[in-house]
Parts: structure tokens; C-alpha cells; sequence
């Protein structure tokens, strides 16, 4: 994997952080370098946390293959992050 990251120097998350990622996986089977390129390191955690989730282990062949090929280019919809638990329903 290949990682590009645009501005190393950012180390602390806040509000503003640019969390966007984009990712590559080459389509054909000569090129074995995935591409992963992001403003800050924040992005490059999603986007390995991305190709986590692409790939699984084929115990028939005794290898680890990718579900996906393509270019996947991913940022968050809204500036924060967070979680909503209504506790009122679980009692």
C-alpha cells in the first residue's frame, strides 16, 4: 500500500480536520500497489479502515483476496462525527 499524505504536519483532530480519502485499487493483476492518498493522517485511518473491510481470506486457496477494484473517493457529509443513544427507549 502506498500512502500519500498531503499535510503530515496536522497531528491534532478538531472540527475543521479535512477527514477525505481516496483510494485505489488497480484493476488487473500485474500493478500490486494499492494507492491511498489524504490530507491528513485522519483520512489515511478511514481509508485503511476502508480496505480492511475489502478484504477476506479465502480458506479454500489458503489467500487473502480483494471484494473490490475500482476507485473509492469518501469524505464525511458533515463536519463532526458523533453517536445518538436514546436511552429512553432501552430501560
Amino acid at each position: 500500500v502506498e500512502m500519500t499524505i498531503r499535510y503530515p504536519s496536522v497531528t491534532r483532530i478538531s472540527i475543521d480536520t479535512d477527514e477525505s480519502y481516496e483510494l485505489l485499487i488497480p484493476c488487473n493483476t500485474d500493478c500490486h500497489s494499492i494507492q491511498l492518498s489524504a490530507n491528513t493522517v485522519f483520512g489515511v485511518m478511514h481509508g485503511m479502515e476502508t480496505l480492511s473491510q475489502l478484504i477476506e481470506y479465502d480458506f479454500d486457496r489458503n489467500l487473502y483476496e480483494l471484494k473490490y477494484i475500482g476507485h473509492i473517493s469518501d469524505a464525511p457529509y458533515y463536519k463532526y462525527r458523533g453517536l445518538h443513544l436514546d436511552t429512553a427507549r432501552h430501560f
